[in-house]
């Protein structure tokens, strides 16, 4: 709502949304285990297509999101009497 970009804001509350879901619901022994095997069978030459293009992906997503514009204020300065 209150958003520049409602869609990859809502994009990105649905994902922290599911991994709250997730982790909610699943064992922390399991969880370890499955970012475990994520993070060490990430190259193995099955995987490695499929981690570039989910990495492309990503980054290219990330890089469409136009940067919020910024705006600087200068402080009001008063002027002190002596």
């Amino acid at each position: 709502l209150l958003a520049a970009f409602p869609q990859a804001s809502e994009r990105a509350a649905l994902v922290l949304i599911l991994v709250a879901i997730i982790v909610a619901c699943l064992p922390l022994k399991i969880g370890v285990l499955i970012v475990f095997l994520e993070i060490f069978t990430r190259q193995m030459p099955l995987r490695r297509p499929s981690t570039e293009r989910m990495t492309r992906r990503l980054r290219e997503w990330w890089f469409s999101i136009p940067a919020a514009p910024v705006v600087l204020e200068k402080p009001k300065e008063e002027k002190k009497k002596k």
